[in-house]
């Protein structure tokens, strides 16, 4: 685990933790910027700076005054979840037009730049919503701001994420992408003194496959606790190693050394939050066998 340096231009303190940056760009403003700008970097097609948007068929609301009701509401949970939040705009006072929106995500190191829109249509029936993004086919982005965010496919690469509902149950998901075909057992766990949870180990790695093929298999199986890649506790703390094409990171600092899949077994036992699971991985130099172990808390 790196800690107290930074990567990528993003700062990671002493627990090896970094505060992703998200701005947030409310559409339009009380205030409309007059004259015109470039469509896009590099263009040099012109367009209007700023409009004044559309507004709501039965609400009559304004998409500058709906924008801006929601940035702040999605900056709120944003926040909850650990992010530090940019607002391009906090009020409808001052005029704004693109590029200086478009600087302000930049000069903010943002992670990630959401712009936020309220199309109008005077058919009540439609609804729904749109997400643009960039694409070598998007005629509003130049070739050369495109090369610089092309990125290669690897070879193969895991995933996996977690996320919070309105009522605060928090769900997990995961996607393997293992070499070989394998197996899953769905292991629950109650240790004595710390917490419930639910994991997946994959049988391949134990050569247990077809667990009831022979009394050999089915021993191997009561490894299962042990050989977890993934898995969630009672507290919404969640864990999996990611298995990526790149190179693992060798710890050798001279504490004890701990195995990947020892490392879910401690944080989904013994962590209830995101916090806790990283203080019990700086009492070790862990030894990746499997990948990347990235513990989450909910949405952090």
């Amino acid at each position: 685990m790196r800690v107290n340096t930074t990567i990528q231009g993003r700062k990671i303190n002493s627990k090896g933790i970094w505060t992703p940056v998200v701005v947030l760009d409310p559409g339009h403003t009380g205030v409309v910027a007059g004259g015109y700008e470039p469509l896009g970097p590099g263009s040099s097609e012109m367009k209007a700076k700023d409009t004044s948007g559309t507004e709501g068929i039965a609400t009559g609301v304004a998409e500058y005054q709906l924008t801006l009701k929601v940035a702040k509401q999605l900056s709120t949970a944003l926040k909850k979840q650990g992010c530090k939040v940019v607002m391009t705009r906090t009020n409808s006072k001052n005029p704004l037009s693109c590029i200086q929106r478009a600087k302000a995500a930049n000069k903010a190191k943002a992670d990630a730049y959401l712009r936020i829109h309220a199309n109008g249509n005077s058919n009540s029936s439609i609804n729904g919503a749109m997400t643009i993004c960039v694409t070598k086919n998007n005629r509003f982005v130049s070739s050369k701001l495109y090369k610089t965010v092309h990125i290669k496919a690897p070879d193969f690469g895991c995933s996996a994420f977690t996320l919070q509902e309105a009522d605060g149950n928090v769900l997990m998901g995961r996607n393997y992408d293992f070499k070989r075909d394998t197996s899953a057992m769905l292991v629950y766990c109650e240790p004595k003194g710390g917490y419930k949870s639910v994991a997946f180990a994959a049988l391949d790695n134990i050569s247990a496959n077809t667990p009831d093929a022979s009394m050999k298999k089915k021993l191997a199986t009561l490894t299962a606790p042990f050989i977890c890649l993934d898995g969630m506790n009672e507290k919404g703390v969640s864990i999996a190693v990611l298995t990526l094409d790149s190179e693992p990171v060798h710890q050798n600092t001279g504490k004890p050394v701990i195995g990947t899949t020892l490392v879910i077994r401690l944080i989904l036992d013994r962590a209830a939050t995101t916090e806790e699971a990283v203080e019990l991985l700086n009492q070790y130099d862990m030894f990746a066998t499997s990948g990347r172990d990235c513990p989450s808390e909910k949405l952090g």
